[in-house]
């Protein structure tokens, strides 16, 4: 069975299509997030103190690394902690 230059024509512009949007997906989602965050901003994120910040690190509940006696972490680290409250909040609902 041959195929026609118009079907030819039709895939390539659905391929075109999906890549184009997956292309914007990626970039919107590499310029929303960045890889590591400072104390502030994770502080800001699980809405807790310093102090509290101190007792993950302390307690390893959340790893990080140093860098020039700077606290850094992971991203998704900080993630996996929220769904590990959302998940927790759920069953303690239930």
């Amino acid at each position: 069975m041959a195929v026609s230059q118009q079907d030819i024509y039709r895939q390539l512009i659905n391929k075109l299509g999906d890549f184009d949007r997956r292309l914007t997906q990626l970039m919107s989602l590499s310029s929303m997030r960045k890889e590591w965050l400072d104390s502030a901003e994770v502080c800001q994120l699980l809405h807790i103190s310093k102090r509290t910040l101190q007792n993950y690190r302390d307690n390893k509940i959340i790893q990080y690394s140093t860098l020039g006696g700077r606290f850094y972490y992971r991203l998704s680290d900080i993630h996996q902690k929220l769904e590990k409250e959302n998940q927790a909040r759920k069953s303690d609902t239930e």
